[in-house]
């Protein structure tokens, strides 16, 4: 096969949510590595977030667009960001915290800072791969290069909440995404999502999108696997990003993406 980008998501791509990548995982992204194909992700998470996700990994997946695409990174510096205005961010802000059933929201800034509507446990911190230095007050984010709101519950879908936001701002104004069966919803500014990061990403290297495979699970995959050369779904996916994809391997708690890499670009 010729040599390929590879673009991961991450949380229930390569990592179930709730568990540790398979073991399978680390030797074959080493071995690519070591062969010199490119790869990078393409995540809802702060750059900071995947990379304690990913553990080991991240040596090798350093570069890549974070925050549901609102960020791009490539070798240790941020190369592109695009801020939501502040008038929109106060009224979106107070919209979602004042939902009842929103568990917490929070505010994302290009170096990575973060401010949360409320005080966070240890496990929470963990959950969300927050290092408490990343951690600043609300009135700091507000005003200082906000890049990604995020709220959501674990207890309550938030579909009312997601109808709300998009009926109240065009799409000229703000992008919305429901992910995690709902639980979960990233605000960034208008036109920005996973799919236009990679597309911007493989103009800058001249990357022909048939030279692209991409791997996904949620909904905010959809758009990125159906442009891509390739768009393989992980067997947990949602039905749409299966419908949308051209292939799909296994769940990622059996290391489908490991295992669809050895068999079609390693082998």
């Amino acid at each position: 096969m010729t040599e390929n980008l590879l673009v991961f998501d991450i949380d229930g791509t390569l990592a179930p949510h709730d568990a540790e990548p398979h073991p399978d995982l680390y030797p074959t992204l080493k071995t690519c590595h070591e062969r010199g194909i490119p790869m990078i992700v393409a995540t809802a998470r702060r750059r900071s977030s995947g990379h304690m996700r990913l553990g080991p990994m991240a040596d090798f997946l350093e570069n890549g667009v974070f925050n549901n695409g609102a960020c791009t990174w490539e070798a240790g510096s941020i190369v592109a960001y695009q801020e939501i205005k502040r008038d929109l961010l106060h009224d979106c802000y107070q919209r979602m915290t004042a939902f009842p059933q929103a568990h917490c929201t929070s505010i994302a800034m290009a170096d990575e800072r973060i401010a949360f509507s409320r005080e966070l446990t240890a496990v929470e911190l963990d959950q969300w791969g927050v290092a408490e230095g990343h951690i600043c007050a609300l009135e700091i984010a507000l005003s200082n290069e906000p890049i990604r709101l995020c709220t959501w519950s674990e207890e309550h879908k938030l579909h009312a909440l997601y109808d709300e936001l998009t009926s109240a701002y065009s799409e000229e104004e703000m992008h919305w995404r429901l992910i995690d069966g709902g639980h979960c919803i990233f605000g960034t500014a208008p036109g920005l999502d996973k799919s236009a990061g990679v597309r911007v990403w493989c103009e800058r290297k001249n990357i022909d999108p048939k030279n692209v495979i991409a791997f996904g699970d949620d909904v905010s995959d959809t758009e990125m696997l159906r442009w891509a050369g390739i768009g393989v779904a992980v067997a947990n996916a949602h039905p749409e990003v299966k419908a949308a994809s051209d292939q799909q391997c296994e769940s990622c708690i059996d290391g489908g993406v490991a295992k669809w890499i050895q068999r079609h670009v390693l082998s």
